[in-house]
């Protein structure tokens, strides 16, 4: 019974955060602040572009060129060999988004995140009144814990997707959760790491709200996949939606 209860609550808080992303481009356009987002979000859409157009054209012709020696190989002609085709470049196409916002992930945080700070900081006088202003000490040993944590999480991400491996199709379910978790623990850290001074403090928070950051990365993962103003929206509206709910909360 205590069980199903802790289900229920973690499902209810979940659901409850989902529109956390969709609140927070609600909140930026209200108080007009996409001019913050506007140097953050070309640089999200640029690295999430170049990202996307090298490693699906190699892995597409390197895809088309496996197709086209088994073909020949195996003497495939006629519909067999078109479906056989059609479903590796099918599982080509999954693999490369995964590895994009893998790679994105990863990216994102040393060249997007370090020009969300102005935005954050707006956000914090408008929810909170006032800003919290940190030491140039404190700055740059945030610097080295957010490196620490993001290669925590990498570690988290790889060692899930290689254990995920035996579960065939349904691996692509990890895959999700895991980079959903990653993309709203991420959001979380910027806001932390201006509250928390010790990584244990952030690291006590973020496991007492892993609902809540599920939910504002799901959407934020599904956001970035929407073509040219996913990448651009899905950073800020995430960044906007998790100050709301942890200064309102």
């Amino acid at each position: 019974m205590k069980e199903q209860r802790i289900q229920r609550n973690f499902l209810s808080r979940f659901s409850g955060s989902l529109p956390l992303v969709l609140q927070g481009m609600r909140f930026l356009s209200r108080h007009r602040l996409w001019r913050y987002a506007i140097f953050p979000g070309i640089l999200s859409t640029l690295l999430f572009g170049v990202l996307a157009f090298l490693v699906f054209s190699y892995s597409l012709e390197y895809t088309s060129e496996l197709i086209e020696r088994y073909r020949q190989e195996a003497g495939l002609v006629g519909y067999l060999a078109g479906g056989l085709g059609f479903i590796a470049k099918l599982i080509t196409v999954l693999l490369a988004l995964v590895l994009v916002l893998f790679l994105y992930r990863i990216l994102a945080t040393i060249i997007v995140a370090p020009f969300l700070g102005p935005l954050l900081t707006r956000l914090e006088q408008i929810l909170v009144g006032k800003e919290k202003k940190l030491s140039l000490g404190m700055e740059i040993r945030n610097v080295f814990l957010g490196l620490f944590l993001n290669f925590r999480l990498f570690l988290l991400e790889i060692g899930l997707f290689f254990v995920s491996l035996f579960l065939g199709p349904f691996q692509w379910v990890v895959v999700f959760l895991t980079g959903s978790y990653v993309l709203g623990r991420g959001i979380f850290e910027l806001i932390l790491e201006r509250h928390h001074r010790k990584i244990k403090e952030r690291y006590r928070w973020a496991s007492s709200h892993i609902a809540e950051i599920m939910g504002l990365g799901v959407l934020q993962y599904l956001l970035m996949l929407v073509p040219i103003l996913g990448p651009i929206l899905a950073p800020m509206s995430a960044l906007a939606g998790a100050a709301i709910f942890y200064y309102k909360k």
